[in-house]
């Protein structure tokens, strides 16, 4: 038969395992041995948990006693008119007083309280005898204890309906009191951990118990470590990053689909490349609608560009093999046509040619030297110009109208998108692409991300977007998995940070960059979480040493305490206690208070969070103000 350290090291490695019912067995069977030989304390030795009365008959029939309908519809009303009398005795302890709109003139604050708590005595005092009434009528005619509650709960509902304040609450006071919260809330600047908590409930996230103040983080994580109680821990760390993971991806979704860097690199070049095919197409239609306006028999001269090919070609004038060497003849043969003179659309084609060599590999006269190129395309544009303005005034307009067009585009196509069209791959041309949006580059980079995005179709945009931002949230290789996808929120963080203001205005709308914002604030509660955390795992090894030595002294208490903790962990992590927590986070502790004032299992720990974390925001309040820390009414 098994001994009972035996038994409790079993337990300990059934719930590293995750089997936690296993685990509880174990723990029971260790705890019958243990009562079997005898091994118990005095009660007075022993800390003991409340005893609760059970029924334990098959059939549970319930007593009617007159009266229990009464109290039970008396109780709300009765408890508004004794609170409102409190305040008209005691101005702190006045509701009214608590609920005054922010306008109200400090000297007549005390008096309308008095006022308002009066009055609201009264009404309480007629809701309570109206709930007496009402109970009494349901006494008397139910004939069954859920018949009469029934009937008095629907008498109730219909006074309710007529007046509200019958149920012991003042729905003008209800209002004044959620308008002065909100204008207090407006008028105080937030803490970190109040901006964490905002920034969650509009996105529909849910924080885990460790992502919040410090005094919070380290509760969880001093949890998790306890057998038992830390696989509640870790399901709760994990259901929040994939809250986290999902409104990411519904937020990249937005922008536009998600590619592989090869993807959006050939979407980034194929959609430059549309813009420069584009350009060049209307740059010949303009350009054609100059040549209408020139009469078919004009002989263009070309002084400017002449010159500029005999500068170059004299100094080799006795040399035929270097200046052959040199690519010069294919110049002096352009210098023999052009001293003649050439057609209008000759020398406009010409030109063209001469641009589309300039920085390129492919061009028609890409194997020449690319400074003459430069050279022989600026002297010509004079000489076409003055062609032009020769002709007459409308052949003058639409050179300039066509030329300042050209100009412009030929300029944004060499300063701005050559380097990301002509990219060795696509992959190269998309990573060049995003490392422009990171930190530490200049404005120019900015400013030629915008370009780039304005030269682009709408579609192929938002795919490189959407790819770049995906990748912010990537986990780095350590923790990546096999498939590459795995998200990270303290990635995010990091990368999000790392974008400039103008690269993130520049890829995102305003709508998304805003609530990308309030993600990495929710991410940043992640990591304030995470780095109460005990990585080396030292702290569970010495639970579990702990769990082992105390159960050798006393299985009762260390079961009591192992259930305790389990309970208190399962509580704390559940939807209903983590949503009043963010509320009370974000400035609103009603819900938490509620749950702290009930009988529920929250109570105690509601209570202990709200203790706690009002003296870590009065705390993180007195290091920003500089004074001293003194009691905090909120997160």
């Amino acid at each position: 038969m098994a001994t009972f350290q035996e038994l409790m090291r079993a337990a300990v490695n059934a719930e590293n395992a995750g089997d936690e019912d296993a685990a509880r067995q174990l723990v029971g069977m260790a705890s019958k041995l243990r009562s079997g030989q005898g091994q118990q304390k005095p009660l007075d030795m022993v800390a003991q948990p409340p005893s609760i009365d059970v029924n334990t008959d098959p059939v549970s029939p319930q007593v009617d006693r007159f009266g229990d309908t009464i109290s039970k519809a008396t109780k709300q009303p009765y408890e508004a008119m004794t609170t409102y009398a409190k305040g008209v005795m005691d101005q702190s302890a006045s509701p009214t007083m608590q609920a005054m709109p922010e306008w109200m003139p400090e000297s007549l604050e005390g008096p309308a309280a008095r006022v308002g708590d009066a009055a609201m005595t009264g009404l309480s005092a007629l809701g309570t005898a109206y709930a007496f009434g009402a109970g009494a009528v349901g006494e008397a005619l139910g004939g069954s204890p859920a018949n009469e509650r029934k009937l008095a709960r629907d008498l109730m509902m219909m006074g309710q309906v007529a007046v509200p304040e019958l149920a012991g609450v003042s729905g003008a006071v209800r209002a004044a009191g959620t308008a002065s919260r909100a204008q207090r809330r407006a008028s105080v600047p937030a803490t970190p951990v109040q901006e964490t908590a905002r920034a969650a409930q509009d996105l529909g996230i849910t924080p885990s118990l460790g992502a919040g103040g410090k005094m919070r983080a380290q509760a969880a994580a001093g949890l998790e470590k306890v057998p038992f109680a830390g696989r509640h821990i870790e399901r709760d760390a994990e259901r929040f990053v994939g809250e986290v993971e999902r409104t990411f991806d519904r937020l990249v979704g937005g922008v536009g689909q998600v590619r592989s860097a090869d993807d959006a690199g050939t979407a980034l070049q194929s959609g430059l490349g549309k813009f420069v095919k584009d350009f060049r197409e209307r740059s010949e239609r303009l350009y054609s609608e100059v040549g209408k306006n020139i009469p078919a028999d004009t002989v263009v001269q070309s002084p400017n560009t002449l010159r500029m090919i005999r500068e170059a070609i004299e100094p080799f004038e006795g040399s035929p093999e270097i200046r052959r060497r040199l690519g010069l003849d294919a110049w002096a043969a352009m210098a023999s046509d052009l001293e003649s003179g050439v057609s209008w659309q000759a020398a406009s084609n010409l030109r063209s040619s001469l641009g589309k060599s300039i920085g390129k590999i492919n061009g028609p006269m890409a194997d020449m030297d690319q400074g003459r190129l430069k050279q022989a395309y600026a002297m010509l544009t004079d000489d076409l110009e003055a062609a032009a303005t020769a002709a007459g005034p409308e052949a003058a307009k639409a050179w300039r109208r066509a030329n300042t067009y050209y100009s412009r585009g030929a300029r944004r196509i060499s300063e701005d998108l050559d380097k990301t069209i002509s990219a060795q791959s696509p992959e190269r041309a998309f990573e060049a692409f995003r490392g422009m949006a990171m930190r530490g580059r200049s404005t120019a980079d900015a400013n030629r991300m915008y370009k780039i995005k304005s030269s682009m179709p709408a579609h192929e945009w938002s795919e490189v977007s959407a790819t770049i931002i995906d990748r912010l949230g990537r986990a780095r290789a350590g923790a990546q998995d096999a498939g590459g996808e795995a998200f990270s929120p303290s990635t995010f963080l990091t990368e999000w940070s790392k974008l400039t203001p103008e690269a993130k205005s520049v890829l995102l709308p305003q709508s998304v960059r805003t609530e990308l914002q309030k993600l990495a604030q929710v991410a940043e509660g992640a990591k304030r979480a995470n780095v109460e955390r005990n990585h080396s795992n030292t702290g569970t090894t010495t639970a579990q040493l702990a769990v082992v030595a105390g159960s050798a002294i006393d299985v009762g208490v260390t079961a009591g305490a192992l259930l305790g903790a389990n309970v208190s962990a399962k509580a704390m992590t559940s939807p209903r206690f983590l949503n009043a927590m963010n509320k009370a986070a974000a400035g609103n502790r009603r819900p938490m208070e509620a749950l702290a004032r009930g009988n529920s299992e929250f109570a105690q720990d509601a209570l202990t969070i709200l203790r706690v974390s009002s003296a870590d925001t009065a705390a993180i309040g007195a290091t920003n103000s500089g004074q001293r820390p003194s009691a905090a009414s909120g997160f």
